[in-house]
């Protein structure tokens, strides 16, 4: 336990009186520390992200992207990689638009571009 000595000098130097300098700092362990080299903590990385573009890409599902700032722009994802997306739009300019940009993206129905047809009224009979 450092005395007040101590304390005074190690806030004088802008330090922590109680802090061992001499200790050598903690090794980040690679691998997995557990038996057999399983690691227990969570995976960072889990392929869903990469599995669920693919599959927007391979069956042209279009799709709303929702930005920062609020901007929504629509289209279908051609190409990705660890940092954008590109996003092709029928009419307009292709947009590479950055991860880290995105607030979220929603799959479009294909059939939400076609009207929806009025239902039937049944004809009333007389009386």
């Amino acid at each position: 336990m450092p005395d007040e000595q101590e304390l005074q000098n190690a806030e004088a130097a802008g330090g922590d009186a109680e802090e061992n300098h001499d200790a050598p700092a903690p090794r980040a362990q690679h691998g997995g520390g557990g038996p057999g080299g399983a690691s227990n903590a969570p995976r960072n990385n889990t392929q869903q992200e990469a599995a669920y573009l693919r599959r927007l890409i391979d069956q042209h599902i279009p799709i709303t992207v929702k930005v920062r700032g609020g901007e929504s722009v629509a289209g279908v994802i051609e190409y990705y990689d660890s940092s954008f997306i590109r996003l092709t739009r029928d009419g307009q300019p292709n947009l590479f638009i950055f991860k880290k940009d995105i607030l979220y993206l929603r799959e479009d129905s294909p059939l939400a571009d076609t009207p929806t047809p009025e239902p039937e009224l049944a004809p009333e009979t007389a009386q």
